[in-house]
């Protein structure tokens, strides 16, 4: 009996993100919320690692040329990018984005916040200070004689690689070194 698996090797990017996202709650609970990123990593190489086995399994039932077979398996793997890399921006804009931070605290008070209370808790110098003393804690930034250098180049590499899916996806690259028009 021949079982057509197309319809699993046009599904196998959505298992992926599938699998990232059961990966990535799990693996955040596991590490116990200490490192976000570590959990976000290793539920994005879950994801990789699922769309390239299922998708191999199925091309190698099929009866396909070499260069077919690679066609398949690269557009799968360029779908799973995509998708790994609008759930990292969903996932990092609930983590990091003040406006909906903000939002969610007067959300849960009861009568709304005052101004000056914003202004206190959003305190843009306590922000830097508060992600300068996170990046120096992870070793991601090192100070030397006053200045900040780079540390571990982890995150650098990692944001390196979103900025290349960002031109490659959205067609722009960084706004960092830009001028405001």
């Amino acid at each position: 009996m021949i079982v057509n698996l197309n319809w699993l090797l046009a599904m196998t990017p959505i298992v992926g993100l599938t699998v990232n996202t059961i990966t990535h709650a799990l693996f955040s609970r596991i590490l116990n919320k200490s490192s976000v990123s570590i959990s976000i990593i290793l539920a994005f190489i879950c994801h990789i690692v699922c769309t390239v086995s299922i998708s191999v399994l199925v091309l190698n039932s099929m009866s396909l040329m070499k260069g077919d077979f690679w066609a398949l398996l690269g557009f799968n793997l360029i779908i799973s990018l995509a998708l790994a890399y609008g759930y990292f921006n969903f996932i990092n804009l609930n983590i990091a984005s003040i406006r909906i931070r903000l939002l969610k605290e007067i959300l849960i008070s009861d009568k709304g916040l005052m101004l000056d209370d914003i202004l206190t808790i959003y305190n843009p110098d306590k922000i830097v200070n508060t992600r300068i003393e996170r990046l120096i804690s992870g070793g991601q930034l090192v100070s030397k004689n006053g200045r900040c250098v780079v540390g571990a180049p982890f995150i650098l590499l990692l944001a390196n690689i979103m900025e290349v899916l960002k031109h490659i996806i959205m067609g722009q690259g960084s706004r960092l070194g830009k001028e405001k028009q």
